[in-house]
Order: C-alpha cells, then sequence, then structure tokens
C-alpha cells in the first residue's frame, strides 16, 4: 500500500513527442509506493531528495518571465500522464471557476480552480476538492504609437468616418460587422459614446484555430467607451468566457509621439510594454496583400488641405512645420488567450493583426481627409446610423469582404 506523504518528482523531457504543445520539460510531483513501475519508462527520474513541490516551466514569454502558461502547482489531487496520441486540446473553462482576474494592465494574472478531470496536451489532471491549482499570466502589454499630420479635433472626425469605412469594407457573404448599440454613456464622471459591436470572423482567423474552434464560436464582442480622447475597447468571446479578451486603451495628444507612459501604469508594468512606432508612409511596414495605390499617404496630396504626399522625412518636416497640425495616437494593447498548447501563438498572432490593423486603419483614414474634413460630429452620427443598417444589408448577401489572417 501506498504510504502517506510518499512521493517522486518526475520530469516529462522537452524532446518527448508524446506531448505536444509544452515547449519545455515539465516537473510533477507523483504519490509514489516506492516502486519504479509507477514512472513511464520514457520519463527521466531525477533524484528522490528533489524539493516536494514542483514548478512546470513550459517556454518562456518574450517577457522574460515564467512561460506564457505559466506555472502549474500541486497541493493534493492525482496526476496521470496522458497517453501516446492525446486528443485535441480540451476547450477552456471547462476546468471550473474563475477564482481571481486582476486589472490585466498590472499583469491580468488568472487563478482558476479545478473541479474536473481534464485531458491537455497529452496530459490528464484529476483534482478533486480543488486540489489543482494553477496561475497564468497574459502575454506582455504592447504599446503603439501612430502620428498623423492632423489635430486631435480633427481626427475625432476622421477615425469616426474611417471606422464606418472600414466597417462596410469588412462585411459580406454572412461574416462582418454587426451593430448592436451606439449611444451616449456617461458613468463615474466619464462619458462619450458607447457601442456594442459583434464581429462574425469565421474565415478571418488562422487555420490552426478554426480546425479545433467548434462551430458558432468564432464571433467575438466589442465593447468600447469613447471618451474622446481617451477611448477604451474590449473584445470577448462567449465561448472562452473569461480565458479571452483583448483590451485597447487610446490617448490622443497634440504631439510627435515622445511622451512616455501615457497610460499611467506601474513602472514594473511599463517596463515589460513594447513600444511600436507605425509609420503611415512607409510601405515596408504594409502587407503586400494589404497594399492599395489610392490608399497610399507616400502619394496621396490632399486637394482640400494640400496635406501630403508623406516623404521619407516627414515626421522631421512635420515637426518644423508650424502650418500644419500635429498629433499622435498612443495605443496600449493587453491580450489574454488562455488555451493549452496554444496561448502563445494565439496572442502573438493577434498582437501581429493589430499592428496590422493600425497601420492599414491609419493609412486611410489620412487618404480619405478629404471626404471627412468638413463634416461635423452630426454629420457623423447620421452616417452612423445609415451605415449600422447597411451593414445589416450587406453581411446577409454576398461574398466574404475584407482583410484575411495573416501568416503566423
Amino acid at each position: 500500500p501506498q504510504s502517506p506523504g510518499r512521493r517522486k518528482r518526475v520530469t516529462i523531457p522537452r524532446s518527448t513527442s508524446r506531448l505536444p504543445g509544452t515547449g519545455g520539460g515539465v516537473a510533477w510531483d507523483l504519490p509514489w509506493n516506492g516502486g519504479p513501475e509507477e514512472v513511464p519508462s520514457w520519463v527521466s527520474r531525477p533524484s528522490p531528495s528533489s524539493p516536494r513541490d514542483s514548478v512546470a516551466s513550459v517556454g518562456r514569454s518574450s517577457c522574460g518571465a515564467a512561460g506564457p502558461r505559466g506555472p502549474w502547482s500541486r497541493d493534493r489531487g492525482r496526476v496521470a500522464l496522458g497517453t501516446r496520441r492525446p486528443p485535441l486540446p480540451a476547450p477552456p473553462g471547462d476546468q471550473g471557476q474563475t477564482a481571481a482576474l486582476t486589472r490585466p494592465l498590472e499583469g491580468a494574472r488568472v487563478v482558476t480552480r479545478g473541479r474536473s478531470s481534464r485531458r491537455t496536451g497529452g496530459v490528464g489532471f484529476h483534482a478533486p476538492h480543488k486540489s489543482l491549482t494553477r496561475t497564468s499570466q497574459t502575454g506582455c502589454p504592447s504599446g503603439s504609437r501612430v502620428v498623423l499630420p492632423c489635430s486631435v479635433q480633427e481626427y475625432q472626425v476622421g477615425q469616426l468616418y474611417s471606422v464606418a469605412e472600414a466597417s462596410k469594407n469588412e462585411t459580406g457573404g454572412g461574416e462582418g460587422i454587426e451593430v448592436l448599440k451606439n449611444e451616449p454613456y456617461e458613468k463615474d464622471g466619464e462619458k462619450g459614446q458607447y457601442t456594442h459591436k459583434i464581429y462574425h470572423l469565421k474565415s478571418k482567423v488562422p487555420a490552426f484555430v478554426r480546425m479545433i474552434a467548434p462551430e458558432g464560436s468564432l464571433v467575438f464582442h466589442e465593447k468600447a467607451w469613447n471618451a474622446y480622447p481617451y477611448c477604451r475597447t474590449i473584445v470577448t468571446n462567449e465561448y472562452m468566457k473569461d480565458d479571452f479578451f483583448i483590451k485597447i486603451e487610446t490617448w490622443h495628444k497634440p504631439d510627435l509621439g515622445t511622451l512616455e507612459n501615457v497610460h499611467g501604469l506601474d513602472p514594473n508594468t511599463w517596463k515589460t510594454v513594447e513600444i511600436v512606432h507605425i509609420d503611415i508612409a512607409d510601405r515596408s511596414q504594409v502587407e503586400p496583400a494589404d497594399y492599395k495605390a489610392d490608399e497610399d499617404p507616400a502619394l496621396f496630396q490632399s486637394v482640400k488641405t494640400k496635406r501630403g504626399p508623406l516623404g521619407p522625412n516627414w515626421k522631421k518636416e512635420l515637426a518644423s512645420n508650424a502650418d500644419c497640425p500635429q498629433m499622435c495616437a498612443y495605443k496600449l494593447v493587453t491580450i489574454k488567450f488562455k488555451w493549452w498548447g496554444l496561448q502563445s501563438k494565439v496572442e502573438n498572432f493577434i498582437q501581429k493583426q493589430e499592428k496590422r490593423i493600425f497601420t492599414n486603419f491609419h493609412r486611410q483614414l489620412f487618404c480619405w481627409i478629404d471626404k471627412w474634413i468638413d463634416l461635423t460630429m452630426e454629420d457623423i452620427r447620421r452616417m452612423e446610423d445609415e451605415t449600422q443598417k447597411e451593414l445589416e444589408t450587406m453581411r446577409k448577401k454576398g461574398s466574404v469582404r475584407g482583410t484575411s489572417a495573416a501568416d503566423v
């Protein structure tokens, strides 16, 4: 019979082909009765003097911290090693209740306590009575800075006009954007415009996601609070629930992108933020499939404002030109995607896709300036109402339109 409290530390090697999705060696403490028969032959056997509590190191994040799936820690319960041909990862959310979700910008740490058996990446977990605890961190936040030759006031109109036009370009064939709400809001001293949209994106996600995503799960809800010049957008998915979100915060400032930490992050978090400078006139930052000559700021000149074309040194020229307004959109993107074996890959894909969207959107905004520069906010609200009706019609007919998933 097994002696209480006796355990053996075993390590699943990095090289094992039977645990797909594990980026490094994984160490477990297993109940042990002193015999070798409990440890599979393909698992290495460290010294019995190893510490009782183990930490699973499953790859490393770009932050240099513990792996993107975070450490697993055990106190009680059984851990059964997986089979030779493990199934695909189980859907997130079936491991139990979410115990805590801290503020995303301070690490977005999630603690879940398992109540049921789950097979994940070839390892089966049985954790009765909340005996298995996992701590997981999101990927590091990323910051984008987009400088534009327009004022903060002009941009407010240009942004809303371009969002409406881009929405129509991305809708058709059963996919695209559905607007549920577009109304003023006021809460806790903050007021602006609240929107709730649904994105139907089945063909616009990578193939490896479509392979494992159940039918109807690739529908995303976007809720945005536009308290200009500050805007906050949160994207969620009903299938993944608390295991997924994208949070985008934006400050619009009348400068050339020289301010640091405009979002007021704590110093430790700010150190992890990767800053990306987006140049709307740099064609090398544009995916070949996205390039359009009539949406190229390096070629376009505004008839009404005489701004453009933007040359290689346009930002330096803008800094010395007192007659031309300037502004910068400071964006901060925080992503959480908790799915064993896919977290790092999907978070990297989303970060890449967000930069792609920011780049294309602001190139369009500048090249459409003659269409929106004379509009008022009243004109924009009327346009939004009309666009909402158009999108509903467009989504139900025609073929799929717009941006497809970039390579990962």
